[in-house]
């Protein structure tokens, strides 16, 4: 056997290895799960009871409460961290420029319980004094700010709090593409008169696929969030429009079950029947955020 032959043996091992531990764990959390929605069917994802004493067993609050926070978390990280791109990209000069970057990567290394505290215990009561008493106030005709903010603890919150933890991770996919782009793309647009913003609409628009892969990559990651979300959305098991109001996601809602799950029957199948919309959306939106972006690198680098 040659060595190159060797060495492709020795790295498939591992590989296949790791592939094989994501087929064991979606297929463990799929025969687990199976029974919650044979027993249940379509009533499980419609429901927005949970009572174990009774075997009912509704997910719509938390299903609605991931979405609701995930969504919340894009929107405010895909403008953060465009800005940032084209601050560390083109704005700075070189040295501040590798500083300023090297502080966003850092904060990527802050685990996510600093997020959770800051943000629950912190930032939401900031939130409560002042943003969320004016939408409530000015915007309650909108059912998204209709309900009276009891506390600074809400899906808001949450969303906002996820947003930000993920800037480091779609900043730092942004700049890479950013930097892949030619540089004559860009000396033309400036050569035929374009002003500095317009510049930036191009290169944006020329970034397209690589921006919707990194909101893909950001919602996946954000869809499976526990501990931000368990210190600042409230933990409230109710299905409600309104973002001011206390919620509750999937991730969130398994932790706080799943210690009492295995006294009742039915509750941990249906916890895992969570888990596995949660891990089959985050899959799928991971697997497309990959094509997308390999894709997109293929037409830059020819």
């Amino acid at each position: 056997m040659r060595k190159g032959d060797r060495a492709f043996y020795l790295l498939l091992v591992p590989s296949l290895f790791s592939s094989a531990i994501l087929m064991l764990i979606l297929i463990h959390v799929t025969t687990v799960s199976l029974p919650a929605f044979v027993d249940r069917g379509l009533s499980l994802l419609t429901s927005v009871m949970w009572s174990p004493p009774t075997q009912d067993y509704g997910l719509l609050p938390a299903l609605v409460g991931t979405i609701l926070t995930s969504l919340i978390s894009i929107v405010v990280v895909t403008p953060i961290s465009l800005s940032i791109m084209f601050l560390v990209g083109d704005l700075l000069p070189r040295g501040l420029s590798r500083v300023f970057h090297r502080l966003v990567e850092v904060m990527g290394a802050l685990p996510t319980v600093i997020y959770g505290l800051w943000g629950g215990f912190t930032l939401s009561r900031f939130l409560h004094g002042t943003v969320y008493t004016w939408l409530h106030d000015y915007l309650s005709y909108i059912p998204l700010f209709s309900c009276r903010p009891l506390s600074g603890q809400n899906i808001l919150t949450a969303g906002v709090v996820l947003g930000i933890s993920m800037i480091p991770y779609a900043s730092s996919l942004l700049i890479e593409g950013y930097r892949a782009i030619p540089s004559r793309y860009i000396e033309t647009a400036y050569s035929l008169g374009f002003y500095r913003f317009e510049t930036y609409g191009l290169v944006t628009s020329i970034m397209k696929p690589l921006l919707i892969a990194s909101i893909m990559l950001s919602m996946s990651r954000a869809l499976g969030e526990t501990t931000i979300v368990a210190l600042t959305i409230g933990n409230a098991y109710v299905a409600s429009p309104c973002l001011l109001s206390p919620g509750i996601t999937v991730s969130a809602w398994i932790v706080s079950q799943f210690e009492s799950a295995f006294i009742y029957p039915g509750a941990l199948p249906a916890l895992y029947a969570g888990a596995l919309l949660v891990m089959v959306l985050s899959l799928l939106l991971s697997f497309l955020g990959i094509m997308l972006i390999s894709k997109w690198r293929g037409v830059i680098y020819g």
